[in-house]
């Protein structure tokens, strides 16, 4: 019998419940959020809680690049009305104000966002798979982002 098995079972005895069968494994997207939706926090034991954390930030990573995508697609909508589906090739003139209204976020909090969204989705499409994937959250996207910055597209891509 396997150490993970033997603590299962003491957990199970106490009254902590398991996580879910292939929690840990399980890639961000609709099926890990609809999981995640069922786990009872308070009937979880500390290892468990560790998993859970890890698998709640690979979601909440993918969110994060889901939000990205819409704000790229949003910035790049011209504002003939709101049934065009129209995209301009750089961004509309007063997106980041119109998305600091949506938002009710500050100009700069919704430029650094647009920012963040210019630089994964244009210019460095790995590192808005590697935050779809989980891999990364945003705070390293921009990381990332920042530091390319100075780099042309190519050699931007290429690191």
């Amino acid at each position: 019998m396997g150490s993970a098995r033997v603590v299962r079972m003491i957990e199970e005895s106490i009254g902590l419940l398991p996580l879910p069968d292939g929690l840990v494994e399980l890639p961000p997207g609709p099926r890990l959020a609809a999981v995640l939706a069922t786990v009872d926090r308070a009937r979880l034991g500390g290892s468990a809680l560790v998993d859970l954390v890890k698998a709640r930030n690979r979601q909440v990573s993918w969110e994060q690049a889901q939000l990205l995508a819409d704000v790229y697609e949003l910035s790049r909508t011209p504002a003939v009305g709101p049934d065009s589906t129209d995209r301009l090739d750089l961004p509309e003139e007063y997106a980041e104000l119109e998305l600091a209204c949506a938002l009710t976020w500050t100009d700069r909090a919704a430029a650094s966002l647009l920012d963040v969204a210019d630089g994964c989705l244009r210019r460095l499409p790995a590192a808005h798979a590697a935050l779809a994937a989980g891999r990364i959250d945003v705070p390293k996207a921009k990381v990332i982002c920042q530091e390319l910055e100075l780099l042309d597209e190519d050699d931007a891509r290429a690191v």
